[in-house]
This record gives C-alpha cells, sequence and structure tokens, in this order.
C-alpha cells in the first residue's frame, strides 16, 4: 500500500513499513537533522517520490522525496497529501506536551496543535488506515478527543491499544500508545491483528547483540568478570552525573541479590533514582532517553565495600543502541543537516543523535503494524484463542423467565450468544450495545463463511443479551437496594431480580411523591409484570399503566408518571456515556 509518513522524525515508522513491504511514497517533517538522517539512510524511499505531486516540492527540492514543514499550516498541507493519493497515514504528533520527561504543558503546548492537525490532514486526504502513535498521556488531552471527533466524524472505526515494543521484536521495553483508523469499521478492530503479531515472549539484549555483555560471577561478597578478565567500555570517559562518578543505587543491589551466581550483564545510564545502572542481556533493555547514551563518568572508582566494580561492565555504544531500538546495524545518526534554518537570525538547535533515537519509532513495531494492516487489506482472519466467555447467572434467569423457551430452544440461545460473544469479543467494545452495532462489521463475521440464518441466530441473541444489559444497568445497584431495604423492609420478601425492579421505584422520588395506595398499585403492577414474564416489569409499568385517575385527565398531570420512565432511560443512557473502553 501507499503510506505517506508524518512526523517521520529519523525513519524508524519509515524503515519498518518498508521492511512490511508497503512503499512509503513521502515522508514530512518539520525537524531539519532528523530529514537528513532519514535521506541518508532510508535511501529506497527517493525512487518512489513524485515530487511534482507537491505544490512546494520545487522549494524543498534538496530533501530528497523528504518533504520539510510545519504541519500546523494545515489548510497549505493538507490538500498536498491528498494528491498523493496514500492508503495509509502514519506518524506520531510531538509528545513532548505529554512525555513524562517533559514540561508537561498539554494542551497549552503550541505543539499540542499538532495533533489536531494530523486529524485533520486524514479528513482530508481519507486514506484507508491511518496509525497514530505517542505516549499514553495523550490519551487524555483535549486536543485528542478533538481529533477522534474529526476522523470518526470522516467515517474511520478505531482501536485505542497501548503496546509493549519489546513483544514486537525490539529489544526495549517501552510502552507505546497507538490509535488505529480504518473507513467503514467497527470500533477495535485492530486488536486480534496485533494480537497475532505479538511474539510469544519478550525480545531480549541477547537476541539482538547476542556477543554484547559480560559474563559475572558472584565470588563471596563481590562481583568478577569469569577469568578475570576486563570488559573495554564504550563510553567509560563519558561525562557523568556527580563529581565522582556514578554511585551504585539500591536497584544495582537488589538486582545483584536476585541474579543468582552468574548472569551476563552490561553497564547503561538509568533514567530515574529508583533505576539502576547494572542490566542483564537476558531481558529488554529499559526505555532509551536521550541520557540513555552516557557512561559511569571519567573519576568512577569503586567505593570501599562496593560489591562490583563497573568498569567491568562494557557500556553500549549509540551503534548498539540503535540496534537495541530495532534499527539495523550500521544505521547512521551523525548526519548533519545541509541547510540550517534560521529562525530571528538565530541558528536552529539541532537534535542529538541520542534524541533523534529516543524519538524514533521503532522499526520492528512499525513492521508488525505494517503486517496487520496488509492482513486486514487481504481480510484475513485472525486466529486469535481467547478465553471463554462466562454468561452471566442473572442473565440465564431472565432468559428463563422472559424468553419462555424450551430447554433445547434455551440451550441453542445460549451457544449462539456464546459464539457471537467469541467472535466481537476482540474488538473489547464498553458493553453488548456496542457489540450489536459492530457485529456485521466484525471480520470473522463479515468475511467468514457463515449462512445468513447462522448470523441471524448469534445476532438476535447477542441483540437479547444487550437488552438486559441495558435494562439492569438502569436499575438501581447493589449497594442501592441495600439501603432500599432499610426504609422499604417488604422488598426483603421477594427474590433479587423482583427486588431490583422494586427498588427502582423506591428510589424514585416522583413515584415517593404519590399517595401510599397508588406507590402500592404501581408495585404490584410491577410484581404482576415480572411474574408474566416481561423482561422490562419497571419500564413496562411506568410508561403504559392500565390503571387511570382522575388527575390524570390532562397531559400536564399526567407527566410525574411518566418521568419516572424517562429518569430509568436517562441512567441507562448515561451509564453508555461514562464507559470506559479498556486497553
Amino acid at each position: 500500500m501507499r503510506v505517506v509518513d508524518l512526523f517521520c522524525g529519523a525513519g524508524g515508522f519509515s524503515y519498518g513499513m518498508e521492511m512490511a513491504r508497503h512503499d512509503v511514497v513521502a515522508a514530512i517533517d518539520y525537524e531539519g537533522r532528523p530529514l537528513a538522517v532519514h535521506a541518508e539512510n532510508a535511501r529506497r524511499i527517493k525512487s518512489r517520490w513524485t515530487m511534482q505531486a507537491l505544490r512546494y516540492a520545487a522549494r524543498n527540492a534538496s530533501w530528497a522525496g523528504r518533504r520539510r514543514a510545519d504541519l500546523t499550516d494545515v489548510l497549505a498541507m493538507a490538500p498536498d497529501i491528498a494528491e498523493l493519493n496514500p492508503d495509509v497515514i502514519i506518524g506520531g504528533p510531538p509528545c513532548q506536551p505529554w512525555s513524562k520527561s517533559g514540561r508537561k504543558l498539554g494542551d497549552d503546548d503550541p505543539r499540542a496543535k499538532l495533533t489536531e492537525a494530523y486529524g485533520i490532514i486524514v479528513a482530508a486526504a481519507k486514506p484507508r488506515y491511518f496509525v497514530m502513535e505517542n505516549v499514553q498521556e495523550i490519551r487524555d488531552s483535549k486536543v485528542f478527543r478533538r481529533m477522534k471527533l474529526i476522523v470518526r466524524r470522516a467515517g474511520y472505526g478505531l482501536t485505542e491499544i497501548i503496546v509493549n515494543t519489546s513483544d514486537f521484536g525490539t529489544a526495549q521495553n517501552r510502552d507505546r500508545f497507538l490509535c488505529v483508523g480504518a473507513l467503514g469499521e467497527a470500533d477495535g478492530w485492530f486488536n486480534d491483528y496485533m494480537t497475532e503479531e505479538k511474539s510469544t515472549r519478550p525480545t531480549t539484549v541477547a537476541d539482538v547483540l547476542p556477543e554484547f555483555g559480560v559474563e559475572l560471577c558472584r565470588k563471596g561478597a563481590k562481583w568478577l568478570a569469569i577469568g578475570g578478565r576486563r570488559a573495554a567500555p564504550a563510553n567509560a570517559d563519558s561525562k557523568g552525573k556527580g563529581g565522582g562518578g556514578y554511585r551504585l543505587r539500591p536497584a544495582d543491589l537488589r538486582l545483584l541479590d536476585k541474579s543468582g551466581d552468574s548472569f551476563k550483564a552490561y553497564w547503561r545510564y538509568p533514567g530515574g533514582r529508583s533505576s539502576g545502572g547494572i542490566r542483564r542481556t537476558d531481558e529488554p533493555a529499559p526505555t532509551i532517553i536521550k541520557s540513555s547514551g552516557g557512561g559511569f563518568g571519567q573519576k568512577y572508582k569503586p567505593r570501599k565495600g562496593d560489591v562490583i566494580d563497573l568498569r567491568l561492565l562494557p557500556v553500549p555504544s549509540l551503534d548498539e543502541l540503535s540496534q537495541i531500538a530495532g534499527f539495523p546495524p550500521g544505521w547512521n545518526w551523525n548526519v548533519r543537516e545541509k541547510h540550517e534554518e534560521k529562525a530571528s537570525g538565530t541558528p536552529r538547535k539541532s537534535l542529538s543523535p541520542i534524541q533523534m533515537l529516543a524519538n524514533a519509532v521503532p522499526p520492528p513495531l512499525a513492521a508488525a503494524i505494517g503486517r496487520a494492516l496488509a492482513k486486514h487489506a487481504r481480510k484475513h482472519i485472525p486466529a486469535v484463542a481467547r478465553p471463554d466467555w462466562q454468561i452471566p447467572d442473572a442473565y440465564i434467569e431472565w432468559l428463563t423467565r422472559t424468553g419462555g423457551l424450551a430447554a433445547d430452544g434455551m440451550a441453542q440461545q445460549i451457544s449462539a450468544l456464546r459464539e457471537a460473544k467469541r467472535y466481537v469479543g476482540g474488538h473489547c467494545l464498553p458493553d453488548a450495545s456496542a457489540e450489536v452495532a459492530a457485529f456485521h462489521k466484525v471480520a470473522a463475521i463479515a468475511h467468514g463463511k457463515l449462512s445468513e440464518s447462522h448470523r441471524s441466530m448469534m445476532l438476535n441473541a447477542l441483540f437479547s443479551f444487550a437488552r438486559w444489559e441495558r435494562y439492569t444497568g438502569s436499575l438501581p445497584s447493589e449497594r442501592d437496594i441495600k439501603k432500599a431495604m432499610k426504609f422499604s423492609p417488604y422488598l426483603r420478601d421477594h427474590a433479587m431480580p423482583l427486588r431490583a425492579d422494586l427498588a427502582a421505584l423506591e428510589w424514585d422520588a416522583e413515584y415517593q411523591s404519590l399517595p401510599s395506595d397508588e406507590r402500592e398499585e404501581y408495585r404490584q403492577r410491577v410484581i404482576t409484570l415480572f411474574q408474566k414474564g416481561d423482561p422490562t416489569p419497571y419500564w413496562t409499568s411506568c410508561a403504559q399503566p392500565e390503571f387511570n385517575y382522575d388527575y390524570l385527565e390532562d397531559e400536564e398531570d399526567s407527566q410525574p408518571i411518566f418521568s419516572i420512565r424517562r429518569r430509568a432511560q436517562e441512567r441507562a443512557e448515561h451509564r453508555d456515556r461514562t464507559v470506559v473502553v479498556p486497553q
């Protein structure tokens, strides 16, 4: 598929999509040095770039197919990208407004607007898919909510998912948030595709750099390199924080205590005071940040009582850190931009190689995303095993009472519901009502070999469950029912399902305002409807009373009774609005 990479940086996302055999036709960013690194390393993109497709290509021709642009200029940029006719738009708007290592200005950071710009460009270009990558803290921002509103109105079904890069071939323990959209799809459509791409175990440093590290063994209270040899630390002379160099931390000592008598290790500057610098090669590396390239300091010497001399441990070079992050060996990070940008006569500050690496999307994760998109485009149905969904006992009781089904009909209904839940379960939708809406868009149903009668049976079973779920969600909680029993002891005389319907009346202020004899008639009506198998006794009793009162002759006087029904509906609607979609 044709891919446009927005906020392309140094090329991690572009390279990964090429690994998945897609064609990156444009790579766009504002920062000059990452673009230069991108041009130096991802050279295949140049041959597929259509320079004439960009209105301002001549002005930026020196970037060899990688457009240098400020994406806040949406009106100028969006038509250019639409002309490229992309199948996929990928990219990660700047994460600094929400990153833990940044100033955390959030929506007040000027760069936050680029998230909305991303959504506007997607809505204008209308690719079949888009992938936005960022830190998970962006989910609570106003600009992200606005971006979602823009792309939803453009027709995209969204999947919001948090992935760890070590589960997709990168030897780095790094959580990333993905918002992935597909035209005409149901929300949650991408979950199973990424689950299918997930590796059976996390990728470790040893998987990527099998020769890296030194074998340590415990000798009494000390740790020594096997054979007494010392490693040649790549960055040992780098300036460490503190005049005397790095000092062992509690995290270092904890790792040594639980590492048995020997293990293969290396040293990497820690990301915070709670973490240590000693690392095992049989684990993923910590998230790479801009301080990761530092050594333990020129003045480092082990203190009296230290159980290990850190000079035994190798320090990863920039190229080794790059491979840990998923880039190929020899990726050139030391490329200078050819034209320094100037603002108000002041040279623009360039990102360092380690900053570019820390900002980059790991190529193996990008490749997994690319493969998953290709599978969906081919109408592949993911084969993902998941635990059997357990039907609530309360629903079986409700179905038995209201369905009027024989034993074989009941078994068929339950079986159809279980099967429907297996199909829609991977979408992680908030409730059964959302699953009903998504039912015909689910890949296994839309593209599977299912008869129309089979689909209809599953949909009816799922709709029945959604009706029960919506109705019971509008009734008082178990805690509120217990409270109601204190001021209405008669509730104890009824079974729990009926008790919930009656408690709904007791909690309704307008019901309580009625005379006692009229309240008794309502109670009896709910009981009668329940015994007759009405699926929604409380709603039915409040919507169409079979009795009349003299004071209910005009519409205005009848309002209090009908408002009881509306209050129940409002509770159900409020529940739908406030549900949180699981990740």
